[in-house]
C-alpha cells in the first residue's frame, strides 16, 4: 500500500470514529502527522466526495 493510501485510509478510519466530526488538529493528532500534510489529504478526499466539511467558526469540521 501506497503512502498516500495508507493516509487516506487513517484519515477515514479517525472519522468514523467520531460521528460528530474532527478538526484538521484533532485528525493530525490521531494520525500523527502535521497539519499541512493532513489538511492536504482532506481536500482531495472532501474533493472526491468521500468526507463532509462544515465551517465552524474559524475551524473546518470534517
Amino acid at each position: 500500500m501506497s503512502e498516500v493510501q495508507e493516509a487516506y485510509s487513517a484519515i477515514l478510519k479517525s472519522l468514523k470514529t467520531s460521528p460528530r466530526g474532527l478538526t484538521i488538529t484533532d485528525i493530525s493528532k490521531k494520525i500523527r502527522k502535521g497539519r499541512n500534510y493532513t489538511a492536504k489529504y482532506l481536500d482531495v478526499l472532501h474533493a472526491e466526495g468521500k468526507v463532509e466539511a462544515r465551517q465552524v467558526g474559524s475551524a473546518k469540521v470534517y
